[in-house]
């Protein structure tokens, strides 16, 4: 027998959470999961108003903002219940991205589901998103479910995980992501496809000059035997395979709509500072204009550590084609 799944689907009740909800009921259906509905009230906006410093008594102020948050949750328990699903309520005080991590480890939550804007620029560079710090910080695999503005949702819609996408650059930490995808699809009677990117801009150090550098036939070579290995070690669901050249996230968008893939799954980092402000990451560039949604996975510390220590195997040892 399975042991008892449970989804944390955060909300702050707006259009954005409104899309992603259709995603977290689908998806607690399918897996006959318990939904843990989250919502934080913020304190930012008020602190950064000034209103503390001005001596004025919030305590009315988060009274009114829980009491319409309590309404909302309780509209939103309803149509959980109205769908047959199992539903507990959670409302909280903090930093938003934080407190809906603590709350989803607190009840033993199995996944995240959370919306996104998908916006960039500079409000996205100053501000960030509260979706992309709970990437960058969670061990739960997060599902981000992206809402361009104006679009609408259809409540009750059927949206059926039938095709699942798993890219992966063959380091161990993109190998983390396999036994979610595997697991996932398997249980969703969905396939998986199994994806490399070859990064045409990656440059190779000329550490011994007189060796030749690998072709992009041998590159292929390479990554198909690699992906056949990663597909032969996953039993009980459908998987293929697909390599292709170019920038890693423009590819792996561009199969998504291609091949009208239901959901992404990736590993990511968790990287921060100035190194991911200046390069971000290919998972969330991804999110930030997927078709589908996208699952991302973070290895935790110590499996971070172990990961770190293995060196994957060297690309020259492939056969030319």
């Amino acid at each position: 027998m399975l042991p008892a799944t449970r989804i944390a689907f955060a909300t702050d009740f707006s259009g954005c959470s409104a899309c992603a909800k259709e995603h977290a009921f689908a998806l607690a259906k399918a897996l006959d999961a318990t939904l843990d509905l989250v919502h934080v009230l913020e304190t930012a906006p008020i602190t950064y108003a000034g209103a503390e410093g001005a001596g004025l008594d919030l305590s009315a102020a988060y009274e009114a903002m829980r009491a319409q948050a309590e309404r909302s949750m309780e509209r939103l328990a309803g149509e959980a219940t109205a769908q047959g699903l199992r539903a507990a309520s959670h409302i909280a005080l903090g930093r938003p991205h934080e407190t809906i991590l603590d709350a989803a480890m607190a009840s033993g939550c199995d996944y995240i589901v959370i919306g996104t804007h998908g916006r960039s620029g500079v409000a996205h560079l100053l501000f960030g998103s509260v979706c992309e710090r709970l990437i960058r910080l969670s061990t739960i695999p997060v599902l981000a479910v992206r809402h361009a503005d104006g679009e609408r949702t259809h409540p009750g819609e059927h949206l059926p995980i039938r095709r699942v996408l798993c890219p992966c650059d063959f380091s161990p930490l993109s190998e983390a992501a396999l036994p979610v995808a595997a697991g996932l699809a398997r249980r969703l009677g969905a396939s998986l496809t199994l994806m490399h990117v070859i990064d045409t801009r990656a440059a190779y150090p000329p550490i011994a000059p007189e060796v030749a550098p690998p072709s992009l036939a041998q590159l292929h070579e390479y990554a198909a035997q690699r992906l056949f290995a990663l597909a032969n070690g996953l039993a009980g669901v459908e998987v293929s395979i697909n390599c292709m050249t170019g920038m890693p996230h423009e590819e792996i968008l561009s199969v998504m709509v291609e091949n009208h893939v239901d959901l992404a799954i990736m590993a990511t980092r968790g990287s921060g500072g100035l190194e991911h402000f200046l390069m971000g990451s290919t998972a969330e560039m991804v999110i930030r204009k997927a078709a589908c949604p996208v699952m991302t996975v973070r290895p935790g510390p110590h499996e971070f550590r172990e990961a770190e220590r293995v060196v994957a195997p060297r690309v020259h040892h492939a056969t030319a084609v």
